[in-house]
Formats: C-alpha cells, structure tokens, sequence
C-alpha cells in the first residue's frame, strides 16, 4: 500500500461519499486509486466550483466536504471558496498535491507558500511528508474540520510522497467505525454554575430574548429550542447564519436581525434588556456594525468555542457549551418561568415583521415587465415547502434573504465573506448531499457568469438542479449605488449576456427565457418539473429595485 492508498481508504472508512476536484500530474497516483473505493471522484470544470460544491454538501449534510486539487495554480483557485467555508464555518477537507519533497525550495516549476497563503482562512494546515504519515495527516485533518467551531483545513501531499509505501492498520480503521465525523464532533455540557447564572438572569428581565446563530444550526438544536421557547413564551431572532433553526412563520419568531434583517426584528433586539445569544458571535452583520443590543442591555453569550465568548461585547454570563446541550440543559431546570413579553409589544413586533416583507414583496399585478417582487414571490408560491434555495452575492440577494425560512438549511448562502458565483456550485453540492429535496439556484447574471462553465457538471454527473437566472444586464447592486449615491452616473455596472437558455441547450440541459410576467408562473413550473437539471433565464426589469430606502441593506 502507497500513500495515495493509504489516504483514500481513509476517506472510505470515514464515510465520504464524494470528493471534489480537477485532475492533475501530482494528484494522479491518488485519482487511480479512487476505482478500487466507494468514494466517487466529481470532476469540475474549475477549482473554485469545486470547493463550493464541497461546501454545499457540508452545509446540508454536516459532514467534511472534500475536494483534490493540482498544485499551484489548482490550489490557488480554492481561495474564495475556502474563505467563504471559513468565515461561515463550514467543513472542508482540501487536498492539494505538490511537487516532489525533495525538490520544494529551489524553485520548481508549480512552487508558491501554498501553506502560508491559506493558513488565515484554514483552521490547520499539514503537510504529508513521509508514506507513514499520511492516514494520521488526513484523520487529523478531517477532526478538526468538524471539532468545536468547524471549518476548512489544508492538506499539502507532495507528489513523491504519494508513491511512498504507508499503512493502514485495523486500529485505524475502528477510530472510524466509532467515531461519527459530523457536526458537531462533540457536545461539551455546560457547568451548572453557568445554567443558574443565566436563568437568574432571566428570571430579573422584562425583555429577554434569544439571538439563534449559526451554532444553533450546527448543533441541531432546532427540536431543543423550539421547546424552550414554547415552555417560557421567550421571543426569539436569528443572525442569517441562523435561519430557519425556528421556523420564522411561528409566533415566537420575530425573523432576522442585522444588515439584511427586517426593522422590526432589528427594534426588538435594541429593546430587550437581556439578550441570550446562543451559538452567535454577535458580529458586524448581525448587530447592523455593533450599533445594537443597546450597550446597557444584559448579555449572555453561548458557545462551543470559548475563544468567541465576550470578543465582541463585554457579557454578564460566558458560557462554553454545545447549544443543544446548553438548551436542553436550561430547559430542565427552568421549567415554564414565563419569560414572555406584554402580549400588545409582543404583537407589535410580529406584525411589523409580516407586514414589512408582504410590502417587500408586493407589485403591480398588471405591469409589462417582470419585476423582482413579482419574481420572488412566484418562486415562494411554487418552490416545495422543504425546498433549498442558494444564492450568490447580488441585488437578488435581498429578496431571498426575507423569504421565510422553515428550516436551518433551506436558504444557503456565503453569508460573512459575500461575494458572487457561489450559489450555483452551493446548489450542486447540496443536491448531492441532501438528494430528496428539491434545489433551487436564484444566481444574478453577473455572478452565474462566473461559474456557467460547470454546467457541464451538472449534466455530466445529472445533478437535478434548478437554476434560475435573475438577468437584468448589469451588476445590479453597484448600479443601485450608483444611482442613489453617484447621481446615476453608470461606470462598469452595465453588461452584455447570451441566451442563457441557448447556452444550457450547447451543455445538453434544458433551457428556457422568459420575459412576459404572463408567462412566467408556467416556465417557472416546467423547469421545476422537469426531469433533471434545467434552466429558466428571467429577463428582469433592471429599472425596479427593492423597497427599502437604506442602501446598506443591499
């Protein structure tokens, strides 16, 4: 057995069903050894595809993505994506080959500091760099993407230590055997001390209320919280890494907080006086810049990961536990204390909150164009009830961001790094690992460009993706600045695109346009029904906008 063996069986054993990649001189000796393994090798038309497939699939399942790429410039086109699975925590598994060993360091054809360049948006990062070595590097690699606070790891696998001779012993194999790799990895229970400090808390507040992060969807806390919530009547809201862990249609939910938030959830976090963050880190996004909870407001901040605890806000109680735990644990001991506001302030916020997104969402039924009111609101008539939807940067962002979300992983997006093309490569991804729900990509024109070549992938391999194309001709948000804010003086913002529904057809997809809103309901129906991937190009009215009047919204 050589090492390139040696680390596929690796990833057999550890239940990886799929690794992303591009074929290359140095990674070809592990790419044979994927024939004799369950692990199926997905190839993609670039590498940045790849790493957000990898992280779709990691977002859905809870598993480590993983993907193999070539050295240097193979590697080097990881870096948006890993920066989005690390700002997101998201884990990722990324192996990369390199040259030989002994030749790095006296400028070899391919060589950069690929070690270097990644290790701030890696949690870790190894080098295989004897035979033996190369079970234990990816053992420790795939653990510590999914331990504590999750993330990417970097795996450098020079291409003349593949070909060394390795082992691979039964001992390695049961650590696999007993040990599930997912999120979270582990359930750290919080010390008592900290679950009476915060219910003491609780019990003096007027206003509590529960911000829900994204650690709350790692954890799949969605069951333990709903019961807390309906045994003390506390309101809660969530980060945008957190959607969906409470359903945001129920009484208790007053929706998302933050830049893209609505107004009046964001109020309500200004007005409590005691605010139990559970699983969020209190950042920029989600405190519109830090401007709320008000600096007077009482905090307690929970997380697996006791390095986050108290970096953003000075906190009455810092609590170092898994949140599922945390609310299980808290749940017992408080029994049904009423923690509910005044039902008329309570009522206020919740009306506000639906009230705001009918309007968001609202258009005139008789218009000529199809606008994106009209356009969104079609999609959440038509889409399944469990449906994922994903999405990159962009004006059209704005209109997922305050589609209900029903469950924690139905809206998918790089949320903390931004940024166009992801969601096209997310949605790939996500159908791999969650193969029974339907998958809808909303990409704006301008970051689909980006990654259109892997259409190809997903008709190669039939991942039964829906994209929808929202094309209005321009990188719509910067043109909304510079309408607003440059007096409508448009520099880089307008492009010119092809028939998108003409260019899925030269990939062997099925592809439509539409741009009469009559017709719209019916082409939308007839991609979603269709059997396998398909493509709808939605001519949008690049003259309507979103209603709200803050750009920084957007």
């Amino acid at each position: 057995m050589d090492a390139a063996e040696a680390i596929v069986q690796s990833l057999d054993d550890a239940g990886i069903e799929y690794v992303f990649g591009l074929p290359g001189s140095v990674i070809m000796n592990v790419i044979d050894k994927f024939h004799e393994s369950d692990v199926e090798f997905v190839s993609t038309r670039h590498e940045q595809v790849a790493t957000s497939m990898a992280d779709g699939y990691a977002r859905v399942t809870g598993r480590p993505g993983v993907t193999l790429v070539h050295v240097g410039p193979g590697a080097a086109n990881q870096v948006v994506g890993l920066g989005a699975a690390y700002r997101d925590a998201s884990p990722i598994v990324a192996i990369a080959g390199n040259e030989d060993l002994e030749r790095l360091g006296r400028d070899i054809w391919h060589e950069w500091d690929v070690e270097n360049v990644l290790d701030p948006i890696t949690k870790w990062t190894g080098q295989v760099r004897r035979g033996d070595d190369a079970a234990r590097i990816v053992r420790t690699g795939l653990v510590k993407s999914v331990s504590e606070t999750p993330g990417p790891v970097f795996i450098d696998l020079p291409k003349d230590v593949s070909r060394e001779k390795s082992t691979y012993n039964d001992a390695q194999k049961s650590f696999y055997d007993h040990n599930e790799l997912s999120v979270p990895f582990s359930r750290p229970e919080p010390h008592s001390a900290d679950v009476e400090c915060t219910l003491h808390l609780l019990e003096d507040a007027t206003k509590p209320l529960v911000l829900a992060g994204g650690g709350c969807v790692r954890s799949g806390s969605g069951d333990a919280l709903k019961t807390f919530v309906e045994n003390t009547g506390i309101p809660v809201v969530t980060s945008n890494s957190g959607r969906g862990i409470l359903d945001e249609t129920s009484s208790w939910s007053l929706g998302v907080v933050g830049r893209r938030g609505s107004d009046g959830a964001n109020e309500a976090l200004g007005q409590a006086d005691l605010v139990l963050g559970i699983g969020a880190r209190f950042s920029g996004l989600t405190t519109s810049n830090w401007t709320r909870p008000d600096p007077e407001t009482t905090l307690v901040q929970v997380d697996i990961d006791s390095a986050e605890l108290a970096s953003q806000y000075p906190v009455e109680c810092p609590v170092t536990a898994d949140a599922r735990a945390f609310l299980e644990s808290i749940t017992d001991r408080a029994g049904n204390i009423d923690l509910s506001w005044e039902e008329e302030v309570i009522s206020e916020y919740r009306d506000r909150v639906r009230t705001e997104r009918a309007a968001f969402f609202a258009y005139e039924t008789d218009a000529e164009s199809i606008g994106p009111q009209r356009l969104f609101a079609t999609i959440l008539e038509e889409k399944d009830d469990d449906a994922i939807v994903t999405q990159g940067g962009g004006v059209h962002a704005s209109f997922n961001a305050r589609q209900p979300a029903a469950d924690p992983h139905s809206h998918l997006h790089a949320i903390s790094f931004g940024g166009m093309g992801y969601g096209f490569p997310f949605a790939l991804g996500a159908k791999l690992g969650a193969p029974d729900r339907q998958v809808i990509c909303v990409e704006g024109d301008g970051g689909f460009t980006m990654v259109i070549q892997d259409l190809e992938t997903a008709v190669r391999y039939d991942i039964d993706v829906k994209i929808v194309v929202y094309n209005n001709f321009s990188h719509g948000t910067q043109k909304l600045r510079q309408a607003r804010l440059f007096d409508e003086r448009y520099l880089g913002t307008d492009v010119e695109n092809p028939s998108f529904a003409g260019v899925a057809d030269q990939f062997g997809m099925y592809g439509a346009t539409v741009s009469d809103p009559s017709e719209l309901r019916p082409a939308l129906g007839e991609v979603l029904d269709h059997d396998g991937p398909a493509l709808l190009d939605v001519l949008v009215d690049p003259t309507v906008w979103p209603s709200t009047d803050d750009i920084a919204q957007i």
